[in-house]
């Protein structure tokens, strides 16, 4: 994937439209600002974000982690606030939430809002999975991290309140100095190609910018400072700030009662060296108090240059740059599909099949840009995804004028990497080799029984499991199926699979009548295999099997019925083409649908609530259905999806209503309709078109420029 080529230009075209915009410069202006902190360490162990590679979640707190914000307010009333935040990232969901709250709560504009994440990488986690796969977080976890989310974003907007509250006089003046443990991390390969290691030869940004804010007697209230370097020099499962939350721990005990904010730059190919287990006898912990320390000696001598007052006022722009994906030219296709790169082999799979079924390649995302200005005498550039250092080294450059200018990566959205033209033509980690999604299928049809056969009448005979599951007596004809099991696989960089969510629409009753134990069935056993063969997390995601059964009952069918489902499911993920990232869209609707009698009988209710729901990015569709609809509803949904690939859930939010079908089923009976109510007919036709209505809003939400 490449991004747009002119996203700096549009970022000096929108720095200078705000310049142009500003009015005189008035020295006398009176700033007003108020700072607060909220501690964000989680009580009971969570889940990390950061390194692919955990398995497990934390195991103590080595420095707690907080979020702080600082709110400014110009002598005309212009206000702005900077949260920073000790996480992974700024999830696009909790920037859109906190913009509506506080808009709605303190008037604040979305302009006036800044989140930045220091990208330390021993912090919670907040991406869910219909996010991006939460590395292998059982889903044991799950609701300890939709909690622990509900949290994070309560205390920020309390945070943030609380800043805007305690709002008194004060004096801003900005400077800067230099510190030197950042190192580029894009060493080039003998034979091609780049690794993460120390490059001393590679691009950096040393620089330390320094926002002090003073009170009228002098004292210092807050320190807001930056430097452009990945947050990374822990690992283990020890929560903390790493190197930027040292750096705040030392300036708070050198200058009592002030606010230290760490405000992460452009460090998308920047590592803190040395790191990790480089020094041998030195721990991670002393190694991130050793940069930390550096950081906060760099802020200090900040403190000793000439400091340059700034008057006002505030001006502010928030707006979005769409960044396009680069599609492989003929040329380099057919490279791509000869060659033994495997990762750009699957690119070009996935390119070769989405324009044949998408009939089309156009795609882009849009990142969040936002600028603010004080007067003429200083800039702030934020830009959003991990942003590599090229871009603070070109915006410095071309934006150099009386204004003292500061370029912070890292905010109000942060879901991958943004490389420069250099680094995406390069490649390497930040050009683009980044975990990727790849689908894949595999046709199971054999192991599969539609239970509901058709009479020569066009009634169905419901056969819970016949005698011999190929062949039908009685002029019985088989009913329709969906043989297809879809396999994601989750790849790491080099190849490697992080995680497997499989797909298949068919009962988990293989172990049926007789056994007293507990058992998941051969969803369990595809499962553990999938994860023994991989080393990775496995995840099963049930169909629309309501008429749909395993071809055989008992151990011996489970054992091999999983093997079947591993080894075409592993095959599927070897040949399985990448799919190009993008914009997360979440819907649902709310449906009235009628109870069964027993149903009406028992709640007197004379509808029951069922909720459809719809995830999209990019051409991937995931449609989750309540109840236990027929297979005909997924297999109908699918082909009037414009999203190529459309999987679609049963069993999904509550089960709401029991089995569900297309019009023509009651009448045609069979086992499963007894169980539905009298309007059984019309709501698997809800279902089925308030599903397509949800996924044509949501690919015409893709398709506006």
């Amino acid at each position: 994937m490449k991004r747009n080529p002119q996203l700096a230009l549009a970022l000096i075209a929108l720095a200078g439209s705000v310049s142009r915009a500003a009015p005189a410069v008035q020295p006398e202006a009176i700033w007003e600002a108020g700072v607060a902190t909220a501690d964000l360490t989680p009580t009971d162990p969570v889940w990390m974000g950061g390194y692919a590679g955990r398995n497990r979640p934390s195991d103590g707190v080595a420095q707690k982690v907080f979020a702080k914000a600082l709110a400014i307010e110009d002598a005309k009333g212009s206000r702005f606030v900077i949260v920073t935040l000790d996480l992974v990232s700024v999830p696009r969901y909790l920037r859109e939430t906190l913009e509506k709250r506080l808009g709605a709560a303190h008037g604040l504009a979305p302009e006036s809002l800044l989140l930045n994440a220091s990208h330390t990488h021993a912090a919670p986690e907040l991406r869910l999975a219909a996010e991006r796969t939460p590395y292998k977080m059982p889903p044991a976890m799950w609701d300890r991290l939709i909690a622990y989310r509900a949290e994070v974003e309560e205390k920020i907007f309390r945070a943030v309140g609380e800043a805007l509250a305690s709002r008194r006089p004060a004096a801003l003046t900005f400077s800067h100095a230099r510190a030197g443990f950042a190192m580029n991390r894009r060493r080039p390969m003998p034979k091609g190609g780049f690794s993460n290691a120390p490059y001393p030869e590679g691009p950096v940004d040393h620089d330390v910018p320094l926002l002090r804010v003073t009170g009228p007697d002098g004292k210092i209230r807050a320190l807001l400072f930056g430097y452009a370097c990945h947050n990374t020099t822990i690992n283990g499962y020890k929560l903390s700030g790493d190197f930027a939350g040292h750096a705040q721990a030392y300036l708070e005990k050198t200058h009592p009662g002030a606010t230290a904010l760490f405000m992460q730059g452009c460090g998308g190919d920047q590592n803190p060296y040395p790191r990790q287990t480089m020094v041998p006898g030195a721990s991670v912990d002393e190694l991130a108090g050793q940069h930390g320390q550096a950081l906060a000696n760099a802020v200090s001598t900040a403190l000793a240059t000439n400091q340059r007052v700034l008057t006002g006022p505030i001006r502010a722009a928030y707006g979005h740059v769409d960044l396009q994906y680069r599609y492989l030219s003929d040329a380099e296709l057919e490279a791509a599909l000869r060659g033994g790169n495997a990762a750009l082999k699957t690119r070009a799979q996935a390119q070769v099949k989405k324009k044949k079924d998408a009939g089309g390649l156009p795609k882009s995302y849009p990142s969040p840009v936002q600028v603010m200005r004080i007067g003429d005498e200083f800039l702030l550039v934020a830009i959003g995804q991990e942003v590599v250092v090229d871009y603070s080294l070109r915006l410095k450059k071309e934006l150099k004028g009386p204004a003292s200018v500061w370029i912070a990566g890292y905010s109000n959205d942060v879901a991958g990497y943004l490389g420069s033209r250099r680094v995406l033509e390069e490649g390497g980690y930040e050009g683009g080799e980044a975990n990727v999604v790849a689908i894949g299928r595999a046709n199971v049809g054999e192991v599969l029984f539609n239970r509901r056969p058709v009479r020569p009448d066009g009634t169905v005979q419901s056969m819970l499991l016949p005698a011999d599951p190929y062949a039908l007596p009685n002029g019985l004809r088989f009913g329709k199926l969906d043989p297809t099991m879809t396999v994601l696989d989750l790849r790491s960089p080099d190849g490697g699979t992080v995680a497997t969510i499989f797909h298949l629409p068919a009962h988990a009753v293989s172990i049926y009548g007789g056994f007293k134990g507990l058992s998941a069935d051969w969803p369990g056993a595809v499962v553990d295999r999938f994860k023994q063969s991989t080393n990775a997390e496995a995840i099963f995601m049930q169909g629309c099997a309501g008429d749909i059964v395993p071809w055989r009952r008992g151990p011996e069918a489970v054992d091999l019925m999983s093997r079947l489902l591993w080894e075409r499911g592993t095959a599927a993920a070897k040949l399985a083409a990448k799919l190009d990232p993008g914009p997360l869209r979440v819907s649902r609707a709310i449906l009235g649908l009628p109870p069964t009698a027993d149903e009406q009988k028992g709640s007197g209710r004379i509808t029951i609530s069922a909720e459809v729901q719809v995830i999209t990015t990019g051409s991937l569709a995931l449609v989750a259905l309540p109840g236990e609809p027929l297979n005909e509803i997924s297999t109908t949904i699918q082909q009037r999806s414009p999203f190529p690939n459309t999987l679609v859930l049963g069993y999904s939010n509550g089960r709401g209503i029991s089995y569900v079908g297309l019009p023509g089923n009651k009448i045609k009976g069979g086992y499963e309709m007894t169980f539905t109510g009298a309007g059984a007919d019309e709501a698997g036709l809800f279902l089925v078109e308030s599903a397509v209505r949800l996924l044509q809003e949501h690919a015409g939400q893709a398709a506006k420029p």
